[in-house]
């Protein structure tokens, strides 16, 4: 039975809910793990549906995944990383990505588009490793939102979302297309 612990939610704008949470368990063996997460981001799922009263179906067998309500259809997207899951709840698509770890800069140097290498070549190592994990977690939503292959994501320009934001702090910027919610401390960056 999967159990979770620090529950927090959020809500970064009107119809928009950010829940995040941590597994009390974590498995050694990675298909475990998988399955155990899994099973913990659709119990929050369950936890936060009846904290914001939301009644109706979850469709989890097609992207984008959704809650279709008796008048109204949410979106729902799921993330995890090691112990922590997290989940966002919008009425407009919506994407989601948590990384616990650092992204390595050879990672970045490979995947990353030349704007955004030239731009971390700018900064101290402690604010390069802020950016690389920020923009491969950006990247990350914007591969769910737009269902896009990994490959073709990774490599995609994100500078124009980088003005403007702050990376020690917790934001929410209107971009071009979306908006662009960041939570540096919970390792969360969110699209919708």
């Amino acid at each position: 039975m999967p159990k979770l612990h620090s529950v927090i939610f959020l809500q970064p704008a009107p119809q928009v809910i950010i829940a995040s949470a941590q597994m009390a368990q974590q498995s050694s063996n990675r298909a475990q793990q998988k399955n155990a997460q899994s099973a913990c981001v659709r119990l929050l799922l369950q936890i936060a549906m009846q904290r914001f009263d939301i009644v109706g179906e979850f469709y989890d067998h097609a992207y984008p995944y959704h809650i279709q309500s008796s008048d109204r259809r949410y979106f729902v997207s799921f993330s995890h990383s090691k112990n922590q899951v997290a989940l966002i709840i919008s009425l407009s698509p919506c994407a989601i990505d948590i990384e616990t770890k650092d992204i390595k800069h050879n990672i970045a140097e490979r995947y990353f588009h030349p704007n955004e290498i030239e731009m971390l070549s700018n900064l101290s190592c402690t604010d390069k490793q802020k950016l690389i994990n920020f923009l491969w977690r950006l990247k990350e939503c914007r591969i769910k939102l737009l269902q896009d292959q990994l490959y073709t994501g990774m490599g995609a320009d994100m500078t124009p979302y980088v003005i403007g934001i702050q990376l020690n702090s917790i934001s929410l910027n209107k971009t071009n297309a979306h908006y662009l919610y960041n939570h540096p401390d919970l390792k969360l960056t969110a699209l919708f």
